[in-house]
């Protein structure tokens, strides 16, 4: 009976990874990649909301505070590129896996517009990535 838990625990874990469709769009200079989400993009007649994942590499500087990875829900207008950032989880592990915290020590510098309108800066990921989709999305 534990081995079938067991097993239909894995099935439903495997089931709601299998709703993310994580899309690589760049790397930066520090080499995190950034991914959207394509499975949860949503669109009406001025923004685009959307979710990015920033995945770090392995051996990602120690004062990240055990962050491997970060996801952001942002709010996009895709006419000015103006964005803002709704939501920030952080994650114990790569790709969105393992603890997750919705505070955290380590600063995160791209997507990081809480609560307010800003604009990517000229060639940055953050740039490339609202390009990216605005550019699907038309």
């Amino acid at each position: 009976m534990k081995k079938f838990i067991f097993f239909l625990l894995i099935c439903f874990q495997s089931i709601g990874f299998s709703n993310v469709n994580w899309t690589k769009i760049t790397k930066n200079q520090n080499k995190d990649t950034f991914y959207i989400d394509l499975n949860r993009v949503s669109k009406d007649k001025e923004f685009i909301l959307f979710w990015v994942l920033i995945d770090s590499p392995p051996n990602a500087l120690s004062n990240r505070s055990g962050i491997k990875s970060i996801t952001f829900k942002i709010q996009c207008n895709c006419l000015s590129y103006a964005y803002k950032t709704e939501k920030t989880v952080f994650f114990s592990e790569s790709m969105g896996r393992g603890k997750e915290s919705y505070t955290s020590k380590f600063y995160a510098t791209n997507f990081s517009s809480k609560g307010f309108w800003t604009f990517p800066s000229k060639n940055s990921s953050e740039e490339k990535v609202i390009k990216y989709l605005c550019k699907q999305k038309k």
